[in-house]
């Protein structure tokens, strides 16, 4: 980034972001992770997350049901 002659202000700024996503995602994000898998893991992951997803919204269905009968 020094070499792009960039103003001293906008400088700070991108280095200022950059430190507050390392610090949030201590330098790695989920999804650089999640890239970075062969194609089968990522499949899996996408799988259980699917089906993860899926679970939630039916217990959320079966407690309105219950919620509602009464």
């Amino acid at each position: 980034m020094a070499q792009r002659m960039l103003p001293k202000q906008l400088r700070w700024h991108i280095g200022r972001y950059d430190q507050y996503k390392w610090q949030l995602n201590r330098g790695v994000t989920e999804e650089e992770l999640i890239n970075e898998l062969p194609v089968d893991l990522r499949r899996d992951i996408k799988r259980l997350l699917h089906f993860d997803a899926c679970l939630v919204n039916l217990k959320c269905h079966f407690l309105v049901a219950l919620i509602t009968d009464y």
